[in-house]
């Protein structure tokens, strides 16, 4: 297990690269969810601007509308 760990460790400049590298935009900007992203300041960013009641209210709206559709079926846990 030891000799595992010291083969990755002499990597671990791949792992700073990538934390640091910008956006890797493949995607036309219709679907741009789908780029690559692994900047720590995005990432951070992201963190702090997201509205989590929004986004909660936004999945519970989900919810309900798929337990309220007539071709739904749902399955107690």
């Amino acid at each position: 297990m030891v000799f595992k760990f010291e083969k990755i460790k002499q990597f671990w400049w791949i792992s700073a690269l990538i934390i640091f590298l910008p956006t890797l935009k493949i995607f036309p900007e219709r679907y741009s969810y789908f780029n690559i992203d692994f900047n720590i300041n995005n990432m951070l960013i992201d963190a702090f601007s997201t509205n989590l009641r929004e986004y909660e209210r936004e999945v519970n709206e989900r919810i309900a509308i798929i337990e309220k559709s007539k071709d739904s079926v749902v399955v107690e846990k």
